[in-house]
């Protein structure tokens, strides 16, 4: 069933409460039954507080008759989500007072002048919008934006008046083709989380530090990365940094200075080694290297006492150190099970609950043996441990 192209059967008890779906009847008999006078049909006896709508036109001639209807029938309206096979929106249609969430798609280039007046619009989506080749500078009039999700679309340059969100908290480029940001980013003081995905990203601008507010930092498939940028390590505030699926090779020694960093990602680069000053990171608590080109875990990832996570899988690592039995707040680990031979003291870690014991080989009870005939304190335990590994395997 159909609204001038919205598909209304898709959304019932999915993207639209109960009401909104009513409603959208409601809409669709009118505009089947008098298309060419909605004006005056009256609402007023109806109670509807409609929050969203997601509604999708073939041409301008649909979303003609229905464009004034938001405003005057939707006073409370908050989430607007367009798909348009067509290039211009106009005013009428997002001309909400108390819009705060505005999601476009489709052949869509041209934007209204509008959208500096949506003082409440906080959160503003923008996808594969492939007809958008200049970045619309009308975006950067929305005063009290927070989130601004722009992918897929054609541009190739971030304007420099995209400082003008002070506001500004979290910032998508997805799939766009970018070599560089805008050194005006660097001004956003608010920012808190910044994605570049799949994009041709050369480098980060110089002052990359002020950037003082920013929490995350998501990168993935960025063809030109392959050492992780100095300005990137002066974020005092980085909790969560990840650069996957790049051709990264080198992590300076300045990544020490991310003394709050919690989580670092690093799925799928060319990482071989890590740089000692890593392991200073005390705040560290999920640490994935899987998929990377790493041979080897140091004795002093000990140092790494918060660290709750680590993923190995798919590396050139065929061994752990014995320093691992320090790290007391570990509760996961995800290694190549095959592959890999655990120290014998790490049986005595907490984290071994979680570990199968038929993944123990001989030569790890050859080990307990040996450690057995060396520590006389010991040995009660090793032969609990012993006895339950030599059932299972035997």
């Amino acid at each position: 069933m159909d609204i001038d192209g919205t598909k209304i059967n898709d959304y019932k008890g999915e993207k639209l409460s109960e009401n909104a779906y009513n409603f959208l009847l409601k809409l669709n008999e009118i505009y089947n039954k008098f298309s060419e006078n909605l004006e005056s049909i009256d609402f007023e006896s109806e109670n509807y507080e409609i929050v969203e709508l997601y509604l999708s036109f073939e041409n301008e001639n649909t979303l003609h008759p229905f464009s004034g209807l938001v405003k005057k029938y939707c006073p409370k309206i908050e989430k607007i989500e367009l798909n348009l096979n067509f290039r211009e929106i106009p005013n009428s249609i997002i001309d909400v007072p108390k819009l705060t969430f505005l999601d476009i798609r489709g052949d869509v280039s041209t934007f209204p002048n509008i959208l500096s007046k949506l003082v409440d619009l906080k959160k503003l989506w923008l996808y594969y919008l492939k007809n958008l080749t200049i970045f619309p500078n009308e975006i950067c009039e929305i005063s009290n934006l927070e989130e601004l999700h722009l992918r897929g679309c054609n541009f190739n340059n971030i304007s420099n008046s995209i400082e003008n969100l002070k506001n500004l908290k979290i910032l998508d480029f997805t799939k766009l083709n970018i070599t560089n940001l805008p050194e005006t980013i660097c001004n956003l003081k608010h920012l808190e989380k910044l994605s570049v995905w799949r994009s041709n990203l050369v480098s980060l601008p110089i002052n990359f530090g002020k950037l003082t507010s920013l929490r995350e930092i998501e990168f993935g498939y960025l063809h030109h990365f392959e050492t992780l940028p100095k300005v990137m390590c002066n974020l005092p505030n980085l909790e969560i940094l990840q650069i996957s699926m790049s051709p990264l090779r080198i992590i300076p020694d300045s990544i020490g200075n991310l003394k709050n960093l919690k989580e670092l990602n690093l799925f799928g680069t060319l990482i071989e080694q890590l740089p000692q000053r890593l392991f200073i990171l005390t705040k560290l608590e999920i640490l994935n290297l899987n998929g990377t080109k790493l041979n080897g875990i140091p004795f002093i990832i000990a140092n790494l006492k918060n660290l709750y996570e680590l993923h190995i899988l798919n590396t050139s690592v065929n061994s752990l150190p014995e320093s691992m039995i320090l790290l007391s707040n570990l509760k996961k680990i995800y290694f190549d099970r095959d592959k890999i031979q655990l120290p014998a003291n790490l049986l005595f870690h907490p984290l071994y609950s979680s570990i199968t014991k038929e993944l123990v080989k001989k030569s790890t009870i050859n080990q307990l043996i040996e450690l057995r005939e060396q520590n006389e304190d010991l040995k009660e335990l090793i032969d609990s441990y012993l006895k339950e590994i030599f059932q299972e395997l035997f």
